[in-house]
Formats: structure tokens, sequence, C-alpha cells
């Protein structure tokens, strides 16, 4: 459950930035291109960061990168809500982006170990479709 909301805020974060634009823009007299950083920023972070997170994931622990993940994006959430100037606000747009990229790759890889194999859920043969219940069904003996 943690991991699909960890996957859930990192997304969600990219919806509240557009969102807050124009209240950022008025509070702290932001120009376009401010704008586009502060936008931007998250995303290159977490784009540019979340394959070494990853690799972090597999070396110190996935669940351990995990939570510091959340750590971090929220520590760079509180810096972004009491922040004054553009460059803060741009500069807690990157921490949280390192929170992200740390919270992806590693709850997607916690799933994967938890669940090995989808279809031998009670209800992963009817989510996959018919197609993969048709698929995992044993096949009908030789007829004669």
């Amino acid at each position: 459950m943690a991991t699909c909301l960890g996957v859930m805020m990192t997304s969600l974060l990219i919806t509240a930035s557009v969102s807050a634009l124009s209240a950022i823009q008025a509070d702290l007299h932001v120009g376009p291109s401010a704008l586009i950083w502060i936008l931007s920023a998250y995303t290159l972070a977490v784009a540019s960061l979340v394959r070494s997170a990853g690799t972090l994931g597999n070396l110190l622990g996935r669940k351990r990168m995990f939570c510091v993940g959340v750590a971090v994006l929220i520590a760079g959430g509180l810096l972004a809500t009491t922040a004054d100037t553009t460059a803060t606000v741009i500069a807690a747009q990157l921490v949280v982006g390192l929170g992200g990229a740390l919270i992806l790759p590693n709850s997607l890889a916690i799933l994967g170990t938890a669940f090995t194999d989808p279809l031998s859920l009670p209800s992963g043969r009817a989510s996959r479709g018919p197609d993969a219940a048709a698929l995992s069904k044993e096949p009908d003996p030789p007829r004669r």
C-alpha cells in the first residue's frame, strides 16, 4: 500500500506544481522563464536520477531507499512551502525530484519482489483480462 501511495505522490507533485503556478507567479513576482524552471526542475531531477536511484536500491536495500526517498520528498515539500524566493522554490523542486527518483524505481522493485507471479494471485487472472486467463489455463488433454 505504501509503495502505491509513493508512486501516486510522485505523480501528484507534477499536477500540484502546474496548479500552483499562478499563485507562485503572483506571490513571488516570477517571470515566465522562471516558471518554466520551477516545473522543469522536478522533472529534470527525476529523469536524470531514477536509474541511479534504482541501483542504490539494489545495493543498499530497496525499502531503505524508498523510505529515504519519502523523507527527502517531504523535506523538499516543506522547503517549497516556506520558500520566499524563486531560487528557493527551484532548489526545493530539485530536492523533491531527488525524493521522487528514489521512490519510483524502488517502489516498483518492492512490488516486483513481493508478487513474483501475478497469475498465482486470486485476482491475478481476472485482472489480466480474458487472454491472460486463457493462457494461464492448463492445456486440454489431446482428443482420441
